[in-house]
């Protein structure tokens, strides 16, 4: 089931509603109003949260969803290219203004290899700067997992994502998160590391290394389960001075500024 966050007062579960697949991705409004799930390859179902009746639902894949700060622009990233109308060449994130609106791709070049995945992808708190994760493959195999050829951590102003601010390659990650001011970019590695980058000069700043439990890939999309999913990930607190970090099916807290574990 899915578990609404809307909560008066107190920790308590109000409501919950069953999902016809695995949860991969959750978005709630600024204005509290819509929540997005996201069903992997399976889309994207929108609920009204008064009522967390029965579901419009959307092609668009729901792997990774955010909100814009304002509500006004959605942002999609897909470990695959269904439902994004997408070839090999196109990379697999896009925004919109709204679940029924044109897609328009966030623009990474410059990368070897024969087709281009999003792994993952972020707002920053105000709202002006936007990231994302993408590697590529040769078609190659290895131990069930494509070969990875090259790979790159990359931010864009919202209102231009034809154009990144900032690339930095090769860095092969798992997870991406922007700072309040969007003056900082955490990236979670595959090393396994968790990595501050300076915004725009792409200056490592500070890197520390994660414990060698973190998961580097995301499972077949087939044996993905709510954990899986929601493993993989970094957040940054609205205060922009702590960081969240997915660990297996743990939390893990550090100070933003020095990467020090909490």
């Amino acid at each position: 089931a899915v578990l609404a966050g809307l909560l008066s007062g107190h920790h308590a579960l109000i409501r919950s509603v069953p999902v016809a697949a695995a949860v991969q991705a959750l978005a709630i409004s600024p204005d509290g109003t819509t929540l997005l799930v996201g069903e992997g390859e399976g889309g994207t179902a929108r609920y009204n949260t008064a009522i967390l009746g029965r579901p419009s639902h959307s092609p668009l894949p729901g792997w990774t969803i955010e909100y814009r700060n304002d509500g006004e622009q959605l942002l999609f990233a897909g470990r695959g290219r269904s439902g994004f109308n997408s070839d090999g060449n196109t990379f697999s994130a896009a925004v919109a203004d709204g679940l029924s609106a044109p897609l328009e791709h966030l623009r990474l070049t410059g990368l070897d290899g024969d087709a281009m995945t999003a792994g993952d992808a972020a707002y920053g708190g105000d709202g002006r700067l936007m990231a994302a994760y993408g590697d590529t493959v040769d078609g190659g195999i290895t131990n069930g997992q494509p070969i990875m050829v090259d790979s790159a951590v990359a931010v864009w102003d919202t209102t231009a994502p034809d154009r990144p601010i900032m690339t930095v390659r090769p860095m092969p990650s798992f997870a991406v998160a922007l700072s309040p001011d969007g003056q900082t970019l955490y990236v979670g590695t595959q090393e396994p590391a968790l990595e501050a980058i300076s915004v725009p000069d792409g200056r490592i700043i500070n890197s520390i290394p994660l414990p060698a439990a973190t998961p580097l890939l995301p499972k077949p999309a087939g044996l993905d389960t709510i954990w899986d999913a929601l493993s993989d990930t970094i957040e940054v607190s609205p205060d922009g001075k702590t960081l969240a970090v997915g660990e297996g099916n743990l939390v893990a807290l550090y100070d933003a500024a020095t990467l020090t574990p909490l």
